[in-house]
């Protein structure tokens, strides 16, 4: 990591920080309003174009929630709660109607104002457990 020395450094590295994070959150924002522009515009998320749709058709309401954003340099990351309802089919199997909330974290890349790198993980074993795949009380489930 570098340390910058002046002040004008820090409040440079700052606003970047900042600018960042909005072009992350918008992006997002995006996605929670299925503008599938977003994958076009932001090189990046290409995976998450083949990705979304499978899960928008298991989960229709799918949405996620920022819970924290930290940013570094070009590093943006998110801790999140994806939530949403199992009304569709899709990879989930059959409709369940079982209410959904499960934790995500992301980092993404920004430079020139795209997002030119994302990975991360969202917790899908927690979507097993709620509904009713994997068997589990509610006392051991960490995301409940």
């Amino acid at each position: 990591m570098k340390i910058m020395s002046s002040a004008h450094g820090d409040a440079e590295s700052a606003s970047r920080e900042e600018r960042n994070k909005q072009i992350v959150v918008d992006a997002y924002e995006r996605m929670n309003n299925r503008d599938l522009t977003v994958f076009d515009e932001h090189p990046g998320l290409l995976a998450l174009a083949e990705y979304m749709p499978i899960a928008w058709e298991a989960i229709p309401d799918f949405s996620s929630t920022i819970e924290q954003i930290i940013a570094e340099n070009d590093l943006v990351a998110i801790q999140c709660i994806v939530h949403g309802t199992h009304s569709g089919s899709g990879f989930l199997g059959q409709p369940t109607g079982e209410s959904l909330r499960f934790p995500g974290a992301w980092i993404d890349r920004v430079e020139d104002g795209k997002i030119v790198q994302h990975s991360g993980a969202t917790h899908w074993i927690t979507v097993l457990y709620q509904i009713g795949v994997l068997p589990i009380s509610e006392e051991h489930n960490p995301a409940l």
